[in-house]
């Protein structure tokens, strides 16, 4: 394997893992890494590792849930797992935890949304090589990340990140005190675009 240079932390691998054995069982994080030729002990390593994971590994690894769970199966258990790893990994942290401070929950349900994008996008180009920004159209906001470790020198007919939009999806219910919003994505370096794209739209559909 072609290591690309670039480091996903040790803290989101750790509760990427955690997060796959949480929605797909126990022994789903050995399988996969079997099916994606990386060894078995990685995910001990990853609690060790003072720089994380390459970005060819996680996507090895992301394409392995496909191999394992077919293409349906596999985005939907990609989905659980970004909303998992959120819950984990990003909840508490960084920009994240002043979501429960009150002048933050006075605001608009688009105005706390837009900042829990910011929010997120502020962590993630902090502490990965997963540089990420968000740009403001009428009806919606477009997440833009580049490169996508989930991405990286994969070929695919179809969008491929789908644990970063899991990951989206429950940054925005803790950010709205529980709205869900429709997240996809809609440009993938994966089918050959120049970044990685999600669109959210900016009216929710429903409060859980």
């Amino acid at each position: 394997m072609d290591l690309s240079g670039l480091i996903y932390p040790g803290r989101l691998v750790t509760a990427l893992f955690d997060a796959l054995r949480q929605t797909a069982g126990p022994s789903s994080v050995g399988r996969a890494l079997d099916a994606a030729g990386l060894p078995r002990d990685l995910p001990t390593a990853a609690k060790t590792a003072t720089d994380g994971l390459d970005f060819a590994q996680v996507a090895a690894f992301s394409e392995a849930l496909e191999t394992l769970y077919g293409v349906r199966g596999g985005r939907g258990i990609a989905l659980r797992t970004g909303n998992a790893l959120f819950e984990q990994g990003l909840r508490d942290y960084g920009a994240m935890v002043g979501v429960v401070a009150p002048q933050f929950q006075r605001l608009s349900v688009e105005q706390q949304a837009h900042l829990g994008l910011v929010g997120m996008a502020h962590i993630f180009s902090h502490i990965s090589d997963q540089a990420s920004s968000i740009d403001d159209h009428e009806t919606s906001w477009a997440f833009i990340v580049d490169p996508s470790p989930f991405a990286w020198n994969r070929i695919s007919d179809e969008p491929v990140c789908h644990v970063l939009t899991g990951m989206l999806q429950a940054s925005l219910r803790q950010a709205t005190g529980g709205y869900q919003f429709v997240v996809y994505e809609t440009a993938c370096r994966a089918t050959g675009a120049d970044q990685c794209v999600f669109r959210v739209n900016k009216k929710p559909v429903g409060r859980v």
